[in-house]
């Protein structure tokens, strides 16, 4: 299987991939130049409310009356990566319910080296996304940032996977969160997007990060301004249920 990352060329990457080619670099093909590229990726050059942004804390409303409630399960789910080591749902999944609205079901889950996320001025070597998508198209995006520590379970199957396909058990996180209205941080930068931005940070050993870095290379797109956007703390429990095990189908 032909694996393309974010150090392929640009030759080799529109030979398997129909869209237009983007890239993390300084270069013709990177964030600086991601809005010139193609006619429906003009946000990612002139948009109001991009993402990421930098969150602090002590700049943070509270807001106590958000509720998120998730309802996940296991999923069978495929691992594709392009500019990300990616896995994709295909059946199962759960989903998630936001302020009562919903259900907004598990979409992917990928992973950016460095964090595109600041929280206190700290970047941190590793955020994850979980994407979701609403009843009517919207999207919603749950982040988790990663500290150097133990392994991270879900990340140990899926990096010594065996074949496309594998089923994720998932179990219940609690995370107080910030939450602000942003875009996609790649092509085309849709605005519109619902962010959640969890507190609590997973672990993650270097050497997976290592081991992601050296398939994807570098995939973080620089901070984007707030342009006036409000980010909200919610200081309550949330139940998140990530992964642990990645079981493969023969």
């Amino acid at each position: 299987m032909m694996h393309l990352s974010a150090s392929s060329s640009p030759a080799t990457y529109r030979q398997y991939c129909p869209e237009p080619y983007y890239d993390y670099s300084d270069g013709p093909f990177g964030p600086a130049n991601w809005g010139n590229l193609h006619p429906s990726w003009t946000l990612c050059g002139d948009g109001n409310s991009q993402s990421p942004v930098a969150i602090n804390a002590s700049e943070a409303f509270l807001n106590a009356s958000t509720v998120l409630e998730t309802f996940y399960h296991s999923a069978i789910v495929e691992r594709s990566d392009d500019h990300a080591v990616q896995i994709v749902r295909r059946c199962g999944g759960g989903a998630l319910y936001w302020n009562s609205e919903g259900p907004y079901y598990v979409l992917n889950m990928h992973w950016h080296t460095p964090s595109e996320h600041i929280v206190n001025g700290v970047r941190f070597p590793l955020e994850g996304h979980i994407v979701h998508v609403g009843p009517n198209g919207e999207i919603l995006v749950i982040g988790i940032l990663y500290e150097i520590g133990t392994e991270d379970n879900l990340l140990a199957s899926i990096l010594n996977w065996t074949c496309p396909f594998g089923v994720i058990t998932l179990e219940n996180v609690t995370s107080n969160y910030y939450n602000y209205m942003g875009s996609l941080t790649t092509p085309p930068c849709t605005e519109g997007l619902t962010w959640i931005v969890l507190e609590k940070t997973n672990t993650v050993s270097q050497d997976q990060v290592d081991n992601i870095t050296s398939y994807q290379g570098y995939n973080s797109r620089p901070l984007q301004p707030l342009n006036g956007r409000i980010i909200y703390k919610v200081e309550d429990d949330i139940y998140i249920k990530s992964s642990d095990t990645f079981v493969d189908v023969e």
